[in-house]
């Protein structure tokens, strides 16, 4: 199944731009930074980062990347804004994710969770 586009678009409130490539970026400034996220439909890839200038740039303050399977989800935050969760591609373990909040006001962070804990003995 393809990458749901149309969640994380509506998570952003911005359109994916593709201009007949395979290549699509859309951008989203939430008061703090400026968000772009790529995604290449060749490969699957999407890659999000978030710093001070409006374009792209070498050097952002966020960056992380990845092929992320279809299932993505929006959910509600306590106290009001949202969570877009993005899960990689290939991984049965459900701890393993990329996580963006937006608060009620806009502004939006990035976490990611790898790894394994080990129940207690």
């Amino acid at each position: 199944m393809a990458f749901p586009l149309e969640i994380v678009e509506g998570f952003f409130e911005a359109r994916f731009h593709f201009d007949g490539q395979a290549l699509g970026q859309l951008t989203h400034f939430d008061g703090y930074a400026h968000w772009h996220v790529l995604y290449d439909r060749e490969r699957q890839f999407l890659k999000i980062l978030a710093g001070r200038d409006p374009g792209l740039s070498a050097y952002p303050t966020v960056e992380v990347e990845g092929v992320y399977s279809d299932d993505c989800s929006v959910s509600a935050l306590t106290g009001g804004g949202m969570a877009l969760v993005l899960r990689p591609k290939g991984i049965d373990n459900a701890s393993h994710y990329v996580a963006i909040t937006k608060t009620k006001h806009g502004s939006m962070s990035l976490s990611t969770t790898v790894g394994e804990t080990k129940p207690a003995v």
